[in-house]
């Protein structure tokens, strides 16, 4: 068990005491009471614990807890009333990570820490319809906290596919100002009985469902009574004591499947189970990459932008993104070129690893990364490539785009089409479909080199000063937005990044307004801050000492 664990079990072991000196219950619930029900070691899951107690009781509790971090250094409790974005009606009773953070990062330091999840239950009355207009209030608000605009530009089938959510999407956004929690709890956090609860912990979206949202637990909820949440017991909990309810089924029923599915399934990120103090160990050796990358690119005239999430995170967050775990930059094709033969000079390379598509067999990317090397950051299904994939970041060339929409069509077929057969000179493997994998395996049957030569000769087909190509994106090439003008490249702005400064485009907005949609300044729900890929990590030691606080 990780040092992530032990402390979420600190943790679980704090509200527990409390819980037992002033007679107040709980029980544990959501992706912990899962596990358990499951069979599941907590050690395969991520080192959070979820608990619910009824309004009350959870009132008495944050406040005991409130009083336990004012008198304990290193703790913090975290709800919407007192931390920026924090739209749920859950709290975060955190145990704070050792590192020190510089002042603009402070409000984003308690992300790093190890953290408890705590929901409050709401009585909703003795009639079913009152559980119904309950559930009712509780889902749009937090729907309606939770919405965000849709990205628009994508193709026209993609467009249709997500038509669904861009209506409901607009729905919510709507209705914001309409519902908040402080109405909710106005209206049921002051009832002290009643047969129906409101749980109104939020779920996420559905991985396979392009138009779900993020949601409450589901209507089967209504069936879980407030006597089986007050019926709680005693039990163990990886050796420590905590509380959890006599009829756990009926809670699990709450939660879709998909959500079930993840909890159980052991091929977890180890990003995710290590916890977030190693996330940020991760970056800061991502941090290192992007310092020495940007010394080599302004010493030798090298044109580039951040991007992506981290353009983002530069402009929200002065830095990283507290839940990513990447780094993305772009440069005109014509600098990306000249990269292989500078980084042979520059490059220290008992530290740093350049990995190019062109230059190594079974790689499928057609883009480069700067590597760290002695470390491990790759995905299930490359064990091909000869050389392991280290912590990275990633170098996006941006091609010559056509002059005319149409011609970008069909320039758009062909460049897929080599991507894709690159792509599954690897890939294929890891596909179940039969039909799909001998059709992988037979357009990929030239090897990844020729492939990637194919898909190198169609991109650079056209010579358009204007605009550019961003080919990475499965169902997203953008065709004359602000992410792919030239200009982004010639009109810069330096932008503060965890202490350094990089460029970026002037227009950032706009690019940023593309890029994620016009809620871009908007975080996501509180279930969605976590790293999102699913990575096989190893890093030693590095950056251990700061993390511990040493610097």
């Amino acid at each position: 068990m990780n040092e992530a664990h032990k402390e979420s079990l600190e943790l679980l072991d704090i509200v527990h005491k409390i819980c037992v000196e002033k007679g107040l219950r709980y029980t544990i619930t959501a992706d912990t009471l899962i596990a358990r029900a499951g069979g599941m070691q907590f050690e395969d899951c991520a080192p959070v614990i979820y608990l619910a107690a009824l309004y009350e009781d959870y009132r008495q509790l944050f406040a005991l807890l409130e009083h336990f971090c004012g008198m304990n250094a290193g703790y913090s409790l975290h709800d919407y009333r007192n931390t920026e974005q924090f739209d749920t009606f859950d709290c975060w009773f955190v145990k704070e990570s050792r590192i020190h953070f510089r002042e603009e990062k402070r409000r984003d330091a308690f992300y790093y820490g190890t953290r408890l999840v705590i929901t409050p239950l709401f009585y909703a009355g003795d009639e079913e319809k009152e559980w119904d207009r309950a559930y009712a209030l509780f889902r749009d608000t937090t729907a309606t906290l939770n919405a965000r605009a849709v990205l628009e530009g994508k193709p026209l089938k993609s467009y249709i596919r997500l038509t669904p959510k861009r209506r409901l999407s607009r729905h919510y956004i709507r209705l914001r100002g309409k519902y908040s929690i402080e109405s909710c709890i106005a209206e049921y956090g002051g009832r002290e009985s009643g047969k129906y609860v409101v749980y109104p912990h939020v779920t996420g979206r559905n991985p396979r469902d392009a138009n779900s949202l993020p949601w409450i637990v589901n209507e089967n909820s209504r069936s879980v009574l407030s006597s089986i949440w007050q019926d709680v017991k005693e039990e163990e909990f990886c050796g420590h004591k905590c509380y959890t309810v006599r009829e756990p089924e009926g809670i699990i029923s709450c939660f879709p499947a998909h959500m079930t599915e993840a909890v159980l399934n052991k091929e977890k990120s180890q990003l995710a189970l290590r916890g977030n103090t190693y996330l940020w160990r991760i970056q800061q050796i991502q941090l290192e990459l992007l310092v020495e990358f940007d010394r080599i690119c302004r010493k030798h005239g090298l044109r580039y932008n951040i991007s992506f999430g981290t353009l983002l995170g530069a402009v929200r967050h002065k830095g990283f993104i507290p839940w990513d775990d990447d780094i993305d930059v772009t440069m005109p094709v014509e600098d990306y070129d000249r990269l292989d033969e500078i980084m042979r000079e520059e490059l220290d390379s008992q530290k740093y690893y350049f990995r190019c598509p062109a230059n190594e067999e079974n790689n499928h990317l057609i883009f480069k990364h700067l590597e760290r090397r002695g470390t491990v950051y790759t995905k299930p299904g490359r064990q091909k490539l000869t050389q392991q994939i280290g912590v990275f970041m990633d170098i996006f060339p941006m091609y010559p785009s056509a002059h005319l929409w149409l011609a970008d069509r069909v320039h758009a077929k062909i460049c897929r089409h080599w991507r894709k057969a690159l792509w599954a000179t690897v890939g294929a493997d890891s596909v179940q479909d039969e039909k799909k994998r001998k059709y992988y395996k037979r357009i990929s049957a030239v090897g990844n080199k020729v492939c990637y030569e194919r898909f190198v000769r169609a991109a650079k087909f056209f010579h358009n000063e204007k605009y550019l190509k961003f080919w990475i994106a499965q169902d997203r090439n953008p065709y004359k937005t602000p992410l792919v003008r030239r200009s982004n490249y010639v009109d810069t702005v330096e932008l503060l990044f965890e202490g350094h400064i990089f460029p970026a485009p002037r227009d950032y907005e706009s690019v940023l307004d593309y890029c994620f949609g016009h809620d871009w300044r908007k975080y996501p729900s509180t279930r969605g801050r976590r790293p999102a890929h699913n990575a096989i990590t190893e890093i030693g030691d590095l950056y251990r000492e700061e993390s511990e606080g040493r610097q």
